[in-house]
């Protein structure tokens, strides 16, 4: 029998430092900006018609038909914030803050929830910013968070009318769950249904965060025997940096699902 132990890949959005960990969570990695990668045991659960929004996947093509130019009320309060706290200012986090009043004042853009909207804004947010090198200059941060945020009317609106021809169903939901795949939740909601895990890293890279880079993969393993029963006790520890190459940053997902696979205890017994 085959238990897969959790790891949770623990990542902040842009320029922090990322983890890869073991968690009490199965099947489970942690992704960036309230995203996460559910497969296996309790998948189905998130395979809902409530919880289904599939305009994020369309969040690459709209924010690059979006033009709008940073405000000047939002740069000021941007640069404000981020020379008071360069360390710990993100693009991505600033700009998914703003969602929230942005989807409400303007009549959640044609989402048909306010959770839809702000989980379209926050697709908007990560994009833009994970498409811009990263950055310690306040300057450029606020420009590309700034531009974001106000892209947000345009871009949720495109992602809703682009969404109506999207083919996920609880059931289609389900039914990967089931299989070898999964899916991709962000904000408590589904917003791609995957094949493997391969096909959600590939389309979170392109859709969502492309600023990862391959750190190291350790694996390490033990095995103890009692009578005629051996377990083999095999656990994975991964880390990573981030880097501005989009080439390699399928590789970092894939690497933390290869960690999720192989981070396993194995029980045989004896013929």
């Amino acid at each position: 029998m085959l238990r897969t132990l959790p790891l949770v890949f623990a990542a902040s959005t842009l320029a922090v430092a990322l983890t890869f960990s073991v968690s009490s969570r199965a099947d489970t990695i942690e992704l960036s900006n309230s995203c996460s990668y559910e497969s296996g045991a309790g998948c189905s659960a998130n395979c809902t018609s409530g919880s289904i929004n599939c305009s994020v996947e369309a969040v690459d093509s709209c924010a690059k038909s979006c033009t709008e130019k940073p405000s000047e009320t939002c740069t000021t309060a941007c640069q404000k914030e981020c020379t008071t706290t360069p360390a710990s200012f993100n693009c991505t986090s600033y700009c998914s803050d703003q969602c929230d009043t942005e989807c409400t004042s303007n009549g959640e853009c044609g989402a048909a929830t306010h959770t839809d909207c702000v989980t379209a804004c926050q697709g908007q947010c990560s994009y833009t910013c994970s498409e811009t090198p990263a950055s310690t200059s306040c300057d450029t941060n606020c420009d590309t968070s700034c531009t974001a945020t106000e892209d947000t009317v345009c871009s949720v609106k495109c992602q809703v009318k682009d969404s109506t021809t999207c083919d996920i169903t609880p059931a289609t939901c389900t039914a990967s769950c089931s299989g070898t795949g999964g899916v991709v939740v962000c904000n408590g909601q589904v917003v791609y249904v995957a094949s493997s895990a391969e096909d959600a890293g590939q389309w979170y890279i392109s859709h969502l965060d492309g600023q990862f880079d391959i750190g190291k993969l350790t694996v390490t393993s033990t095995a103890s025997c009692t009578g005629n029963t051996c377990t083999d006790h095999t656990t994975a520890s991964c880390s990573a940096s981030p880097g501005p190459s989009r080439t390699t940053g399928t590789g970092i997902l894939l690497a933390a699902m290869a960690c999720l696979g192989v981070a396993a205890t194995r029980r045989r017994k004896s013929a």
